[in-house]
């Protein structure tokens, strides 16, 4: 992600949910649910007008049933302990575990 602006890296992620979300045939609505998230959020996540929690995306990898490598634009990688520190503190560790799981190298 050398020298990528944090607003074109959202803009890419942002397409890239879209055409795994459109993919898997599932409306914006039909993903919001899946994630918790309103339909409107999902818009705007997927213009890059809004921004991803940490925790988003996993929910993101895990509705659309993709290695989170697929969804993040060139250059960019994720480290799952990273991931996780990024975590509010009220996080339990079932969810840490989870995120690291879905952004680990077994998946």
């Amino acid at each position: 992600m050398k020298n990528q602006q944090p607003a074109s890296f959202y803009v890419l992620l942002g397409q890239r949910i879209r055409k795994y979300r459109e993919a898997r045939g599932l409306t914006q609505e039909a993903l919001a649910e899946k994630i918790n998230l309103g339909r409107t959020s999902v818009t705007n996540i997927e213009k890059g007008n809004q921004q991803v929690l940490a925790h988003q995306l996993a929910m993101f990898v895990d509705a659309l049933q993709v290695d989170i490598d697929l969804l993040m634009p060139s250059g960019a990688s994720i480290d799952g302990d990273k991931v996780v520190s990024l975590m509010p503190d009220e996080a339990d560790e079932r969810e840490r575990d989870w995120v690291r799981a879905l952004t680990g190298p077994q998946r």
